[in-house]
This record gives C-alpha cells, structure tokens and sequence, in this order.
C-alpha cells in the first residue's frame, strides 16, 4: 500500500506541477495580449488623429478652393467693369468733338482708368481675403 500511496502522491505531485505550469503559461499568454491590445490600441487612436486632421485639412482646402473662386470671379467683374469703362470712354471719345482740352481730359482719364485695370491683378494678390 505504500508504493501505491507514494505512486499516487507523485502522480498528484505531477499533475499539481503540470496545472501550476499551464496556469503560468495562461498568465503570460494573458499578459502578452494585454501589452498587444494596449500597443493596437494606441495605433487606432494615432491613427484616428491622423485622419482627424487630414479631415480637417482637407476641409481647409475645400474653404481655400471656394475662397479662390470668389477672387477670380471678382477679378472677372473688374474686368469687365474696367473693359466696359473703356469702351465707353473710346466711345466718348470718338464722338467728341469739343476742344483739345476736353479730348486731352477724357484721354488722361482713359489712361487713369487703364492703369487702375492693370493694378487689379496686383490688388487682388496683395489682398487675398478682400470680398
């Protein structure tokens, strides 16, 4: 009876070794997909900012396009107000037929009002924002 009393006792004494070893490997497996999980974790939420902010550039590229349009529809309208001015001063001037002094007067504000024309571009380079 005493070698199957000891027989037994070294069995249970295996077993016991055998459950205290799975048991740790369950821990340290456990424990490893903690550290995964927080690492992954904190890929997603770099990732998330990552594309929170290319949302948000995005958007203020949209804003920048729009913006971009006004100016250039803007810079249209001064042209064609600028064009139309100048027509209707070479009109003018056509069928006037005052003095020297006023053909000379309506020719210095021809050449004023093409001069503006020609700053508009600049104007609207210098001031981007101007509605």
């Amino acid at each position: 009876m005493a070698t199957s009393s000891s027989s037994a006792m070294a069995a249970a004494a295996k077993l016991r070794d055998e459950a205290l070893s799975a048991a740790k490997r369950l821990e340290d497996e456990a424990s490893s997909l903690r550290s995964t999980n927080t690492e992954r974790s904190q890929q997603l939420k770099e990732e998330a900012a990552l594309l929170k902010s290319a949302a948000a550039a995005q958007e203020r590229v949209r804003v920048a396009a729009v913006a971009l349009d006004k100016e250039r529809a803007e810079a249209d309208s001064l042209e064609q107000q600028a064009a139309a001015l100048q027509d209707r001063l070479r009109t003018e001037l056509l069928d006037d037929d005052a003095e020297d002094d006023d053909v000379h007067s309506a020719s210095s504000e021809a050449a004023a009002i093409a001069h503006l024309h020609s700053q508009a571009p600049e104007h609207q380079e210098l001031n981007p924002h101007s509605s």
